[in-house]
């Protein structure tokens, strides 16, 4: 250090004690604010891991599972079971109340229900959300009280379960659409399928691999349709003659055309699927595909000029459900129940 720069130093103005409270400050804040980052953080990755998979049997865990699904006002589905294994339309159910030994589930559309169903064999499935996180649970059960209100609420109530089945792949509500309602269907596969640049456009596209309109072209079946994707069934004789061949992983438009009654109105859902199993019925020779539904598309409100066939797509939930396609399903179920109660 030379003599100037001595100079210099001391020739400095003396620090601001003023200024240097403020940076002490500006430290202290943030690395508070790192801190409590850091507890967020923690506290998130701590909420996911209350929330196992597998077979859960701790009651404290069960607990905190319902309470949460209750929190979030999820929808409990509950399928009621016959003494021959076959299962019945499934009753869509809204949380009710939790108790020491029970818990209380309010049904959805139905004000009354008999004694009769007391005893019942039931299995409930229900989801909620964590950290945008989907997570469905099941678990069998039984219906031990029925509780009817003058305003039309009609209330089950079922033991406090024993233990829950986390299912992250979940099976969604199914049911093979009636025949009066389903309008029409068609599928797009192999060298049908459209170009990616093409999909906003249906007039653009090839014509579809197989169709059905009841009694005029049943090339394949609808055997059972959820919000998250369908079942198929294509004849031995149709596979042979138009030499087709599905395989697992490979992807397919799916069109279905439905009849919504409430509105008196069709509903016209294309699911582009991805093809998740595939096998042949050896009693009917038929071959099932099992298909999962990656996004979706519905008709434009207003077409587009110049597009006469324009489609809007979206997205599937995170669940992988197509929630239009969901309600439909729901209040088909509902139905079924009212006409062929037990």
């Amino acid at each position: 250090m030379t003599l100037t720069d001595i100079q210099h130093f001391f020739s400095l103005p003396p620090l601001d004690p003023e200024g240097i409270r403020i940076w002490l400050w500006t430290v202290g804040i943030s690395c508070l604010l790192v801190l409590i980052v850091f507890i967020v953080k923690t506290a998130i990755n701590f909420r996911t891991r209350r929330y196992p998979s597998g077979h859960i049997e701790d009651e404290k865990t069960i607990r905190n599972i319902l309470s949460t699904a209750f929190d979030q006002r999820a929808v409990f589905e509950v399928q009621v079971r016959t003494a021959g294994g076959q299962r019945r339309p499934t009753l869509s159910c809204a949380p009710d109340h939790i108790g020491p030994s029970s818990v209380s589930l309010e049904l959805n559309g139905l004000k009354s229900l008999s004694d009769k169903w007391i005893g019942r064999d039931l299995t409930v499935y229900f989801r909620f959300k964590v950290n945008k996180e989907t997570i469905f649970y099941t678990f069998t059960s039984t219906i031990s009280g029925i509780r009817q209100q003058a305003s039309g609420a009609c209330y089950i109530t079922l033991p406090f379960p024993r233990s829950l089945e986390n299912k992250q792949k979940r099976a969604f509500l199914r049911i093979t659409p009636p025949p009066s309602y389903l309008l029409g269907s068609a599928l797009w596969h192999n060298e049908s399928m459209p170009m990616p640049d093409r999909l906003h456009d249906i007039s653009l596209w090839p014509p579809p691999c197989l169709i059905y309109l009841a009694g005029i072209a049943e090339q394949f079946k609808v055997v059972d349709l959820s919000a998250g994707g369908a079942r198929l069934g294509v004849s031995s004789s149709v596979m042979s003659e138009r030499r087709m061949q599905f395989n697992a992983i490979e992807q397919i438009i799916f069109m279905i055309d439905l009849l919504d009654p409430e509105n008196d109105k069709r509903l016209r859902f294309w699911l582009h699927c991805r093809i998740q199993s595939v096998w042949v019925d050896h009693a009917t020779r038929m071959t099932n595909l099992g298909l999962q539904c990656l996004a979706w598309a519905r008709p434009r409100e207003q077409a587009i000029p110049g597009e006469p066939g324009s489609i809007e797509w979206l997205r599937s939930s995170l669940s992988s459900e197509v929630e239009p396609l969901g309600k439909w399903i729901m209040r088909r179920h509902i139905e079924l129940f009212r006409e062929h109660p037990i």
